[in-house]
């Protein structure tokens, strides 16, 4: 199981990186980015950083924020490593576009098949992020489709889907 301290942000565009890093790095967890673009995943890797730009939107007032401590995955090229990734992880964030949700949902039901394989059964807590309303439930009936009952009731038990609307009006990433 990964360290209790790190979190796995599947998407690292500007919400993955802009918000979710963002809060994730300033309460001291250790990200891991995972992504399909390889412009950004190779920009993240190089740089080991990246700063975002926070404007308070009552006040104006502008705060820029230094993010490290940071490994970047591409799930195409490193898909392996992803799935076993996604597979140990405690804390799982996602910050899609509605285009990469059945991707995602198929990797999550890949990796639920290898901690099912496993007998893993320590928690496993997965935020589902984006400007979508009713992803939970859309991502809830893909899994179960894709594990069938038995195994999503198994999946279930274990791993939990919380859902989370997107917005970033206020951060800013630069790009590497």
């Amino acid at each position: 199981m990964t360290n209790q301290n790190t979190v796995l942000i599947i998407g690292s565009g500007r919400s993955g990186r802009g918000m979710l890093g963002e809060l994730y790095h300033r309460a001291g967890f250790h990200i891991i980015f995972a992504d399909n673009d390889p412009s950004l995943v190779n920009g993240l890797r190089a740089a080991g950083r990246y700063s975002v730009e926070m404007t308070d939107l009552k006040s104006g007032a502008k705060e820029e924020s230094i993010v490290t401590d940071f490994t970047v995955l591409n799930t195409i090229a490193d898909h392996a490593a992803y799935i076993e990734q996604l597979a140990a992880s405690r804390w799982i964030s996602t910050a899609l576009m509605p285009e990469a949700f059945d991707r995602v949902m198929e990797d999550i039901a890949e990796a639920a098949l290898l901690r099912l394989s496993r007998g893993t059964s320590e928690p496993q807590f997965i935020t589902l992020g984006a400007n979508f309303v009713g992803m939970e439930a859309y991502c809830t009936q893909k899994l179960r489709a894709l594990l069938g009952e038995e195994r999503w009731n198994a999946f279930s038990q274990h791993t939990h889907l919380v859902m989370s609307i997107v917005n970033r009006k206020n951060l800013l990433p630069r790009c590497p």
